[in-house]
């Protein structure tokens, strides 16, 4: 699959955690602590609806969704209001979820914006997703959570205490596991798919993507598998995908209550018409017959695709009662299953398999070899098996022993081989030294073998030996083969930086000890050495209230080389923010200092996003983001104005009125027109005026009075109503 198509899947499988509803029954479920590190409750269940989880140090901390669902509400509030409503109605910032178990869960008085941009009325979240930052907003007197559960109303109504829930606090990360993936009821109509799902607390649901080879995922379809205790199920239909036949992919993605996720993919090839072709067995081999089982394998086909071969296993002995049934592995065409006669009451003798193949579409084929399996002719028990990959000094003397017994005969002689010597005999011990060796033996006739080796007349360096039995019959049975290492006498030294033996002066290369690599003086001798520190530099980003700090330290001793502030951007302003309109783009440069006056670099330290528009008159984002040794978001306003209009004619001709007109300015959405008594008095609004309207009128003044008018031109905008400067004043005598 191409990469974009990966890509594709997995952003659709984040989806995926959020559009399961599954048929929980309540108080059935194990909940997400909502706050995870913070358990201390600064209020049980108070007024039936809430408990507030709150400690000394909650204010920021991580809420996330107890239980996975549909957002129904949201508040955002960033302000405290102890006592009042007010417009958040005393819920601060908070969230309302309908949990998958169809019962509601509020989340209030969290901070005021912290609420991520992938939480919204609508969305779905899994439990364990991030929702929020514990806060002091609302009608509240301390950072806490104020968590609720109900039922049937988005609101604290059903006497439900959380307290009673069961919830998991620690942060699980262990993926859920996807085993035993089939195909089966393989038509012309479609497929089916099962797996296995298993989780270490437990699955939330498993999704199923699927999409046809043609036209590159075009019909990509999800479904939610059906889940029976760790089966799951899902039937893919020919319908659901433009009704094409031919090759299928489908994905398995696998959740479990805090979001995580494992994914597999298996390939199906839908038929044109439904297969009733049986599967084909050939090439049947039966290997490795030993007394402890054997081999089978053979080779299957099919027109369209094998699902699964299984191996019905039993002996001739009292009648199937040891029949086991086991699936083979299958590598290409070639299919390999052991038969053990431990899985069969331990008999030997006659054994019969039957090969059963499977097709996709329920097809199958069946055929059955018999085999002989031998018995034993030696038991034995090594009890030297503890020497095996051991090293010995050359003074001392290896003990072996063990014994062993024939269901052929009563004899058994033993020998040893060393190295490339020649075979050694071991003299046997009778029956009762046999039980000293090893108490737990058989009934039947049995001897054993006790034998010693004397390390001193062997080289420095590693020996192997092999205890081999043999029957009267004839037959033989290694019944140890091990290898050891023999070492030169041990040095003495007076400490571990003494580099001469105190037996035989012997010298030998030394490590000295430190306590560190940064430690000059070595710990047993004070031997003196030069050291390089190893330095990492970390960098802690400065915020738009908070300076940051640049520290190079070494990892190993702290030693800090060096340490630098980061100082925060103070001053983020436009060099123009306030333009009149005059047909052209306005695009002001964006002036960043930090609290220290100096001047930051765009591009390195940050990056400027401009609104689209800017031509027009209104209000515009300038968006300026952090980056680098700094961090966060800062918006700014840039405002056009509107042309000012000037007054083109002003005069009393009726007693008591003064008539005001003025010029047409293009695009506005009207006028505004003010007076006063004085050039520079208080001036008192007339009248807005639309923008086909170039007149105004004043009446009710006092006749033989002057007064003075000015007038001004609005846009209404998307972002708010923007006003021009005011035209130049003009004054009129009232008649």
């Amino acid at each position: 699959m191409k990469k974009n198509f990966k890509k594709l899947l997995l952003l659709m499988a984040v989806v995926i955690t959020a559009v399961v509803c599954l048929a929980f029954e309540a108080g059935a479920v194990t909940l997400v602590w909502p706050v995870p590190g913070h358990t201390k409750l600064s209020q049980s269940w108070h007024d039936g609806n809430a408990i507030d989880i709150s400690d000394g140090s909650i204010t920021g901390a991580t809420v996330v969704a107890a239980m996975g669902g549909k957002v129904t509400h949201i508040r955002n509030c960033t302000i405290n209001h102890y006592g009042s409503m007010h417009d958040c109605n005393g819920f601060g910032t908070g969230v309302v979820i309908e949990g998958y178990d169809g019962r509601i869960y509020q989340y209030a008085h969290m901070l005021g914006n912290s609420i991520p941009s992938n939480v919204y009325v609508g969305a779905y979240v899994s439990a364990g997703d991030k929702i929020g930052a514990v806060g002091n907003t609302g009608n509240s007197t301390g950072a806490h959570l104020h968590f609720g559960i109900s039922v049937g109303n988005y609101w604290n109504d059903s006497g439900i205490n959380p307290s009673n829930e069961s919830y998991i606090y620690s942060n699980d990360t262990e993926k859920p596991v996807i085993t035993n993936v089939k195909i089966s009821n393989v038509s012309s109509t479609g497929y089916t798919v099962t797996c296995n799902a298993s989780d270490n607390l437990q699955i939330s649901h498993v999704a199923f993507g699927t999409w046809t080879d043609y036209n590159h995922q075009d019909d990509l379809l999800w479904k939610d598998g059906t889940i029976n205790g760790n089966i799951v199920t899902c039937r893919v239909d020919i319908s659901e995908h433009n009704y094409e036949r031919g090759g299928y992919t489908t994905h398995i993605y696998a959740y479990d209550d805090v979001g995580n996720n494992s994914s597999t993919g298996i390939n199906v090839i839908v038929p044109d018409e439904d297969d009733v072709e049986q599967p084909t067995i050939s090439n049947i081999k039966i290997l490795d017959v030993s007394s402890t089982g054997y081999t089978v394998t053979c080779d299957v086909s099919d027109n369209l695709q094998i699902s699964y071969v299984a191996f019905a296993t039993w002996t001739d002995f009292n009648h199937q009662d040891d029949i086991l049934w086991k699936e083979g592995t299958i590598n290409g065409n070639t299919v390999t299953f052991r038969a053990n006669i431990s899985e069969h009451n331990n008999e030997n003798g006659g054994y019969t398999t039957h090969i059963y193949a499977y097709d996709t579409s329920g097809n199958y084929y069946a055929k059955g070899i018999s085999v002989n399996v031998p018995a034993d002719d030696i038991i034995s028990y090594d009890d030297s098996v503890s020497v095996n990959n051991k090293h010995y000094v050359d003074t001392e003397k290896l003990m072996f022993k063990g014994w062993a017994f024939s269901n052929k005969s009563k004899e058994v002689s033993f020998k040893y081989v060393l190295d490339s010597n020649a075979p050694v005999l071991v003299k046997n011990v009778n029956r009762d030294d046999v039980k000293k060796i090893h108490s737990n033996i058989c009934s039947f006739e049995n001897v054993g073998y006790s034998f010693e080796i004397d390390l001193s007349k062997l080289s420095v360096g590693k020996h192997n030996i092999k205890i081999i039995a043999t029957s009267s019959s004839g037959t033989t049975k290694t019944v140890s083969d091990l290898c050891f290492y023999v070492n030169a006498h041990l040095h003495v030294y007076a400490n571990s930086c003494d580099v001469t033996c105190n037996v035989c002066s012997a010298t030998r290369s030394i490590n000295h000890t430190y306590t560190n690599s940064c430690d000059i003086s070595c710990n047993i001798c004070k031997a003196t050495r030069k050291i390089t520190h190893s330095y990492k530099t970390t960098t802690t980003k400065a915020t738009l209230k908070k300076n940051g700090k640049q520290v190079t330290k070494c990892t190993v001793c702290g030693d800090i080389k060096s340490s630098k502030t980061i100082y925060y951007p103070k001053s983020v302003k436009l060099s123009t923010s306030t333009y009149t309109y005059n047909g052209k783009t306005k695009t002001p440069t964006v002036v960043v200092k930090d609290s220290k006056g100096n001047t930051l670099k765009k591009d390195t330290d940050y990056t400027v996003k401009y609104a689209s528009g800017r031509k027009n008159p209104g209000k515009y984002t300038v968006t300026v983001t952090f980056k680098g040794k700094y961090s966060g978001t800062k918006k700014l306003t840039l405002t056009i104005k509107p042309k000012a209009p000037s007054i083109t004619d002003i005069y009393s001709k009726t007693k008591g009125r003064a008539v005001i007109k003025w010029n047409n300015v293009a695009g506005e959405s009207g006028y505004q027109l003010y007076y006063s008594t004085s050039k520079n008095g208080t001036y008192k609004k007339v009248k807005s005026y639309e923008a086909n309207k170039l007149a105004g009128s004043k009446t009710k003044l006092k006749s033989g009075k002057t007064y003075c008018f000015k007038v001004r031109a609005y846009k209404k905008t998307s972002s708010g109503t923007v006003y021009s400067s005011w035209s130049a004043v003009k004054s009129v005598k009232v008649k």
